[in-house]
């Protein structure tokens, strides 16, 4: 599996997979808590998301192709390790499994694409698998194939439904200040879509100078979700909880501005390969979750994990899962924020650590 990749390839994926997962079921969620102020929630968070994304290019900067599980392991110890691992392979499974039932609904609810679980999931699994083959260099070169019309039909999607949206509906702003912050606790699960660069640690080529075009690709990724959060709760007003998904409730506007059909459906369905790209991108982070906890490092695919992903995909045919997650996140956000907030900030400091042992005891890479 080729994984080899650059800054700027993971600057463009940030720039298409931001937007994706902000773009679904979770403004409605956002919007039975807050109001219309949601669109200040999903700011607030992608900013303390760029501040640990700083951090982790901080360290990226000074590590010299260690893995994560490295670093970790000369640092906290590889019981700690281990630990961290788990949590990690539980928010990125969690993430693609709500991500997966995301894009459902708006096949249900846009294409009228009525099918079961399995009839979805299947070929969706056979391109998560078909990615983790061939490595994510292969999920990276797609995304640069791709990522320019992707954020052109988006452009689309958002320009006619914002001439029409009625911006009154914005106000009063900030009304409940304790709300905002017991809600941005809550949700902080969907957010922090940074974390897959700790799993390519040691697969990115060393390059000068590419933190601003890091940056500047997440901070615009950002502004499009903040923009087109704003356009939905400007739309519907108090009644944006009701509209789910967002994105399939915001494009339909998009009718109004065509003569010749149903654009907005040909927008959605190319806009929708962000959402396939991230959810190979969460795939490939499962993989290497359960590689680092299981201990393997053979080149070929492991179908035994590839399996155990499989059955993480299938859990929505059990019981439904936003509900239970709702519930659940009341406690796991807190084992969450380790990996989404905690590491990222410390990450400078372990990887110097790291380093300084390899310097003074000789420790190599193979002592993972």
């Amino acid at each position: 599996m080729n994984n080899n990749v650059n800054m700027r390839q993971l600057a463009l994926i940030l720039l298409v997979i931001i937007p994706g997962g902000k773009y679904l079921t979770l403004p409605a969620m956002l919007a039975r808590q807050t109001g219309t102020d949601s669109w200040i929630v999903i700011a607030t968070m992608l900013l303390i998301d760029l501040i640990c994304l700083c951090f982790l290019l901080w360290a990226v900067g000074l590590n010299h192709r260690y893995e994560l599980k490295d670093i970790l392991n000369m640092t906290v110890g590889r019981p700690v390790a281990k630990i961290v691992f788990v949590i990690f392979l539980a928010f990125v499974l969690i993430r693609m499994v709500t991500l997966m039932t995301s894009a459902y609904d708006v096949f249900s609810a846009s294409f009228a694409v009525n099918t079961n679980w399995l009839g979805f999931f299947i070929p969706v699994f056979l391109l998560m698998t078909f990615s983790l083959s061939r490595g994510f260099n292969a999920i990276a070169r797609v995304n640069e194939a791709l990522f320019t019309i992707i954020i052109i039909c988006l452009i689309c999607m958002l320009v006619y439904p914002a001439t029409n949206a009625n911006w009154e509906e914005l106000y009063p702003v900030a009304t409940d200040i304790g709300k905002l912050k017991e809600t941005m606790e809550d949700y902080s699960f969907w957010f922090s879509d940074y974390v897959f660069i700790y799993f390519l640690l040691s697969d990115i080529k060393s390059q000068k100078n590419v933190a601003p075009v890091t940056l500047i690709c997440f901070i615009t990724g950002s502004l499009f979700a903040v923009f087109m959060n704003t356009v939905f709760c400007a739309l519907y007003g108090n009644t944006a909880q009701f509209y789910n998904p967002a994105m399939s409730k915001v494009s339909q506007f998009a009718v109004f501005a065509s003569v010749n059909g149903r654009l907005d459906w040909l927008f959605l369905s190319v806009w929708m390969m962000s959402i396939f790209i991230k959810l190979c991108v969460f795939a490939f982070c499962a993989y290497r979750c359960m590689c680092s906890i299981f201990r393997t490092a053979s080149p070929a695919l492991n179908w035994w994990i590839v399996s155990v992903i499989a059955l993480a995909g299938l859990t929505p045919l059990l019981f439904p899962v936003e509900e239970y997650l709702l519930k659940a996140l009341k406690v796991l956000k807190y084992p969450f924020a380790v990996v989404q907030y905690i590491l990222p900030m410390t990450m400078p400091l372990l990887v110097t650590l790291a380093h300084r042992r390899t310097l003074k005891e000789g420790v190599t890479h193979e002592y993972a």
